[in-house]
């Protein structure tokens, strides 16, 4: 089961019209989407590294620093912008983020200190980038309650193919007229569209239903329904074992993942790939992380929630094994294969989470469920890459990392299959 509404069962409810009606809620995807892929300039960090090493003679673990500060104050806001969009409403909460991230890459643009540069990136833009996040996804959480894995999908899609597309730009930039400039045109890129997009983003009328989805006719369907509807705050969230089943799926995969791909260049390399296949191949998997999203979100509504995550889990399963087992000998086609369906899956894998929020825990508290559904993530993150570097140094290979991250994710098919709807709440 989904917990999906049955279409079969409801009726259509009464929709004002103007901007908030039933044709315009594609509007708030279009704007949602924009204001994620500003967002997601998160990821575009590596672009920086070698210039400010470069002009200032800091080491690679000082300015990666930056970014390990950066995820850490991503998730707290996460937490503290979900929780404030629940009791503020997401334009309020997108403009304070948006406000910190242009601050803080302004702030950066003028970097000479490392201080400067932890607190500027790692403290304004980590935390401005976390904290306006949640909001475009629990606007459209509402609004579609028929489509929710593929909005969740087209809005994190955004998020993820940042660092690509924005962040090719900013590239370029560097090249041409310094890292301070590129700085400075991606906070007038956040304050152009963050800030100005925050402004247009609403909640859709109380007990809206898009056309297709209908009002429950009978009693037993009215009970169905309205257990289906229930929303949980974060406590009676993390007392169910629907929680507790996701929450070990959603680690397992990601830190699978990135146990791996943290080290896919060097492997690639060791396995006897070309230096220039092996990048190739890691543009196929930001590529397929960002396509992941908008797949596997859309599988979600057609093939509800336990066959879409076994499908990601093992996809997964199947790429690590192809990677562990047949690039030696077949190298780079098995390569680019494994790094696509590892990149589908790890992309996969925020759809699934947004999607599970809302559909088994409600809207109501959305913001501060889906900010504490980060956590498997920070751990993944701290985590994941650190084993395999670790495994590679005492082992002088990568095999046994590689299998690890594949027992990992047959755990995450076992709780794909497990997983159940929460226990319906007591009144």
């Amino acid at each position: 089961m989904s917990g999906q509404p049955n279409p079969a069962t409801l009726e259509t409810a009464p929709v004002k019209s103007g901007i908030l009606g039933e044709k315009n809620r594609w509007l708030q995807v279009i704007i949602g989407f924009l204001i994620s892929l500003t967002l997601g300039l998160l990821y575009a960090w590596s672009i920086f590294v070698m210039p400010l090493e470069k002009q200032f003679g800091w080491s690679r673990a000082e300015t990666s620093m930056a970014f390990t500060i950066s995820i850490v104050f991503f998730v707290i806001g996460m937490i503290m912008g979900g929780k404030h969009n629940d009791k503020k409403g997401p334009r309020v909460v997108v403009t304070i983020g948006s406000a910190c991230l242009t601050a803080g890459f302004f702030l950066a643009a003028t970097t000479e200190s490392l201080t400067t540069l932890y607190l500027s990136y790692g403290v304004l833009c980590g935390f401005g980038i976390g904290y306006a996040n949640i909001a475009p996804i629990a606007v459209a959480m509402r609004w579609f309650p028929d489509r929710r894995g593929l909005v969740s999908g087209i809005l994190v899609m955004g998020f993820g193919l940042a660092a690509f597309v924005l962040g090719s730009a900013a590239s370029k930039i560097i090249s041409s007229m310094g890292w301070p400039t590129a700085f400075r045109v991606l906070g007038g890129t956040s304050l152009v569209l963050c800030l100005f997009g925050a402004q247009f983003m609403k909640y859709p009328p109380e007990g809206f239903l898009p056309k297709g989805m209908e009002k429950p006719k009978t009693v037993q369907n009215k009970e169905a329904t309205k257990q289906k509807a229930q929303d949980y705050d974060w406590k009676q969230m993390m007392g169910t074992a629907t929680w507790w089943f996701w929450w070990t799926f959603h680690l397992m995969v990601l830190t699978g993942g990135l146990m791996v791909i943290g080290h896919i260049v060097p492997f690639a390399l060791e396995s006897g790939v070309s230096k220039d296949s092996a990048i190739f191949a890691m543009g196929v998997f930001a590529v397929m992380n960002g396509l992941g999203r908008l797949l596997i979100g859309a599988l979600w509504d057609r093939m509800g929630r336990n066959k879409t995550m076994i499908l990601n889990a093992a996809l997964m399963l199947i790429g690590l094994l192809c990677l562990g087992l047949l690039v030696k000998s077949l190298h780079f086609p098995i390569l680019v294969l494994a790094v696509l369906l590892i990149g589908l899956a790890y992309g996969g894998c925020i759809p699934i989470a947004s999607s599970l929020i809302s559909a088994c825990f409600g809207n109501k508290f959305f913001g501060i469920n889906y900010g504490l559904a980060t956590t498997p993530l920070l751990i993944a993150a701290m985590v994941g890459p650190f084993l395999g570097g670790y495994l590679y140094t005492t082992t002088h290979s990568y095999d046994t990392a590689i299998m690890i991250s594949a027992a990992l994710s047959v755990v995450g098919v076992l709780t794909g299959m497990l997983i159940k709807d929460p226990t319906p709440l007591k009144n």
